[in-house]
């Protein structure tokens, strides 16, 4: 009998952009009511071994991530990640339906990407805000492909908005009125990482800064991305 590897009850944060790569491992403590920060690490993408979101330097992106989860002893842990860059379409669209499909978006070459729709909240004139983002169908394929070939285990691709709306959510106690979020994605001008402070991820996540650095200024927003793909994702204990 061989058995296999036991995957980790554990889950890895990736937060991929054209400049930066940034790596969080959330994990629940005992005897805590909120999860903990354990580690938390950017780091900076030259050489071209990131470009319009297509990835140049599989070697490059893997090492860094490879090397995290074994200096953490997580080898078997289950990642997910955000993507951001000029090759993923992202925007909010009112319809006029709550169930839209690709077709309504009336955009050239619609059928090239894959499509995932997230309902906001109501509209005054009787429309329905969605957040709407898609993917270069090839382009999805070779991160699946990259991922297969040096053995991730990953659960899910998406946006950091997408992942910021979950830490949104959760600070809400998965509550939030449609008026609230509508309210505040106006006054920010759909920013939603300007709703979201170190104090609301403090309510989420203990902080142990003694492990790692963070600039309070800079990282809130990729913190928020990271917590909200734990949250999104936590897998039960």
């Amino acid at each position: 009998m061989w058995p296999l590897p036991k995957l980790k009850n554990e889950i890895i944060t990736l937060s991929l952009s054209p400049t930066e790569l940034a790596l969080a491992w959330i994990t629940k403590e005992k005897k805590r009511n909120k999860p903990a920060l354990k580690a938390f690490k950017k780091i900076p993408i030259t050489n071209c071994a990131f470009e319009n979101n297509v990835v140049f330097n599989p070697t490059f992106l893997y090492s860094h991530v490879a090397d995290f989860l074994t200096y953490h002893s997580l080898h078997n842990a289950f990642i997910t990640c955000a993507l951001s860059g000029p090759t993923i379409f992202e925007n909010i669209v009112a319809f006029t339906t709550t169930t839209p499909t690709p077709g309504d978006l009336n955009l050239e070459n619609s059928h090239k990407k894959i499509w995932n729709t997230h309902y906001l909240y109501p509209t005054e004139n009787a429309q329905f805000q969605f957040y709407v983002a898609g993917i270069p169908r090839e382009l999805l394929f070779q991160y699946q492909l990259f991922t297969q070939s040096v053995s991730l285990n990953v659960l899910t691709i998406t946006t950091p908005f997408a992942a910021q709306l979950q830490t949104y959510q959760h600070i809400h106690n998965n509550a939030v009125r449609q008026e609230q979020l509508a309210h505040d994605m106006k006054q920010y001008n759909n920013d939603l990482s300007k709703t979201l402070t170190t104090n609301s991820l403090e309510q989420l996540v203990r902080i142990d800064s003694a492990n790692y650095y963070i600039d309070e200024k800079k990282d809130m927003p990729l913190l928020h991305t990271l917590a909200g793909l734990y949250f999104a994702e936590k897998l039960s204990d």
